[in-house]
């Protein structure tokens, strides 16, 4: 009998730290934070992180600002302007517990991978990626895209979107006084492969975010 409860207590406790499938984060905190001009002056990339990890909260606001949906009017549907209205960045995001998908309409995340892949996207094996909270893997589906028929041009679209959504990640990252860094050189291959994404739909950057160690 003791011995089936501690099978049974094992059970339980794997049930408990099992990854999860889906994660609703908490309403984005659209109120708070520091003033638009101080956050600006405060922005800085930052490469060295503690590893502890960062609360569902600024995780949420960091996702909403990236790609959140902030208006219910279609034409404007989302937190930065994209060419034609083609709404094409996808967002991914590498925690300890897995890689996950973001779902900007419901502000969830959906599993992809229940595996820590964060030093997996790092082309050059730093520590950033290592001892960060969280790797923000931007990418572009180009299938949206296709009024402009020309695949560089689309390319460099994404490009611009990509970067106006970097942009804001560094931004709520200097309000709440975490540090980021966006790195275009991440594996690819590997983000593309363990992300699973779909044809057409290509990585672009990673953006790591952690607590700044002193």
């Amino acid at each position: 009998m003791r011995l089936q409860n501690i099978v049974l207590s094992l059970t339980v406790c794997a049930g408990l730290f099992a990854t999860e499938k889906t994660i609703q984060l908490p309403q984005p905190d659209t109120k708070g934070g520091k003033p638009l001009m101080e956050a600006i002056t405060l922005r800085r990339t930052n490469r060295a992180y503690t590893g502890a990890t960062i609360s569902r909260q600024d995780l949420s606001d960091i996702l909403y600002a990236a790609w959140g949906v902030n208006a219910t009017d279609p034409r404007v549907l989302h937190t930065i302007p994209t060419a034609m209205n083609a709404q094409d960045p996808v967002i991914y995001v590498a925690l300890p517990e897995g890689a996950y998908k973001y779902i900007p309409e419901n502000n969830t995340l959906e599993l992809v991978l229940a595996e820590d892949i964060r030093t997996r996207l790092d082309r050059r094996g730093t520590d950033m990626f290592a001892k960060s909270a969280a790797v923000v893997l931007i990418a572009s589906n180009l299938d949206k895209l296709k009024r402009v028929q020309d695949k560089g041009v689309q390319i460099q679209f994404a490009h611009m979107h990509a970067g106006c959504i970097s942009q804001d990640i560094y931004l709520v990252c200097a309000a709440k006084g975490l540090g980021t860094c966006v790195v275009y050189g991440i594996n690819k291959e590997n983000a593309t492969t363990l992300l699973k994404l779909p044809e057409n739909t290509i990585p672009l950057y990673g953006q790591p975010i952690g607590v700044m160690a002193k």
